[in-house]
């Protein structure tokens, strides 16, 4: 079993992918730049936090050599199973 640890933040996206022991397989990041509309104001464009999650799941499977096959999506917020994160992953895993 393996796990992909995804950390979100105002920059960029870094992800982790992992073994069953804890033992770290693959790294990656991708940047994304917030938008400034007005001073003191920024914001976050989730078109490019989705680029960010397909280009980190991407370089996580394509430098390690693990296949994409039962995945559950875990947040500490939400815990769900669905077509569209499943598609996400597929997605990911044939760039």
């Amino acid at each position: 079993m393996y796990v992909i640890g995804i950390d979100l933040g105002t920059q960029s996206l870094k992800g982790l992918l992992v073994d069953s022991t804890g033992k770290i397989i693959a790294e990656a990041s991708c940047a994304h730049d917030p938008v400034y509309p007005n001073p003191a104001w920024a914001e976050q464009v989730v078109a490019d936090w989705i680029h960010s999650f397909k280009s980190v799941v991407h370089q996580l499977l394509a430098g390690s050599g693990v296949s994409v096959s039962g995945y559950v999506y875990y947040n500490a917020d939400y815990y769900w199973q669905c077509e569209e994160m499943q598609e996400m992953f597929r997605e990911a895993a044939d760039e």
